[in-house]
């Protein structure tokens, strides 16, 4: 029987919150939401101190009394580097963390784990495998048009531009869908790495499954968790698949301009090229985190609320 965290990756507005409330759904399983990305952190953390020699390597409790007590041959000694720090004692630290803060409130026996949008660097999913060995993936991955759509029409995303809800410059519209176009295919090209990466630990949706009337990627989903779907689990999860919470107005035109027809119209010229420009050269970070000029309006994929706080702050990218 499977027991360890389940990890739900996606886009940003790409359906993770639906597939979170559809696994929330079985009383053995408690998928969190998200958390701005932190465990990126951890992760480039523990890179740094993979490549860092005196880091690396565990200290014995001889070594560290030594040192703590100051004996008289450290009177001829120089070192600089002297420190208890070990990559697996970091590890330690992370895994016992992260159980601790996604365990609470939880029953014994309930399954843990999380939905985010930050997490499409195999870095960081890596990390999540070295952590957790017996952890699972579900990738839920959308339509790159449809998600770009989704985003930029969102309520929350259109009070950022409100002063231009008559009239839109074109300049304007046109900058938008740019930056937002190139921030989702770096999403999409990180998330088809995690699940090349991952193998059989991931299991991959695309969100047309779950607007399927049937339902019939519930059996697949669970049963891949190694769950059983009881009939009053399967009568909650229908309901939950009745609802849209959150959806965006696809009747939206904002500022007489921004519209769905827009939005699909600009970027069908603008995703092969960028998509073979991310393929070629990587992602292009500076770009994404830009506060002014190109990837201006790359803060609309997932960061809405670290505009007004500087990108450094933003896990994003």
């Amino acid at each position: 029987m499977q027991s360890g965290p389940v990890f739900v990756l996606s886009a940003p507005r790409g359906g993770g919150t639906v597939l979170t409330r559809i696994l929330n759904c079985h009383p053995q399983l408690v998928i969190w939401g998200e958390h701005v990305g932190l465990i990126n952190r951890l992760a480039e953390i523990d890179d740094m101190v993979s490549r860092v020699g005196h880091l690396m390597y565990a200290k014995t409790e001889e070594a560290i009394a030594d040192y703590v007590t100051f004996s008289d041959q450290h009177l001829t000694l120089f070192e600089p580097w002297a420190n208890p720090f070990d990559r697996d004692s970091f590890r330690d630290s992370c895994r016992s963390l992260i159980e601790k803060i996604f365990t609470r409130g939880l029953r014994p026996g309930q399954r843990w784990g999380f939905k985010e949008v930050r997490y499409h660097r195999v870095l960081t999913a890596q990390f999540l495998v070295d952590l957790f060995p017996d952890a699972q993936f579900v990738i839920l991955t959308r339509d790159t048009q449809d998600v770009a759509v989704s985003s930029i029409l969102a309520p929350w995303s259109l009070r950022w531009f409100w002063d231009y809800r008559d009239v839109m410059p074109a300049e304007l519209a046109e900058a938008i869908i740019r930056d937002v176009t190139y921030a989702l295919l770096v999403v999409e090209a990180g998330l088809d790495a995690v699940r090349t990466h991952l193998g059989s630990r991931c299991l991959h949706l695309d969100y047309s499954q779950l607007r399927e009337p049937n339902g019939g990627f519930v059996d697949q989903l669970f049963g891949f968790l190694g769950l059983t779907i009881s009939e009053p689990i399967g009568a909650r999860i229908g309901k939950v698949l009745e609802v849209r919470a959150g959806a965006s107005d696809r009747d939206t035109c904002f500022g007489n301009i921004l519209s769905s027809a827009f939005i699909r119209e600009r970027m069908a010229t603008l995703v092969s090229e960028m998509r073979a420009q991310i393929a070629r050269d990587g992602p292009d970070r500076s770009r994404l985190v830009a506060r002014e000029g190109t990837g201006q309006y790359s803060f609309l994929v997932g960061d809405h609320t670290m505009r007004d706080r500087g990108s450094e702050f933003s896990s994003m990218f």
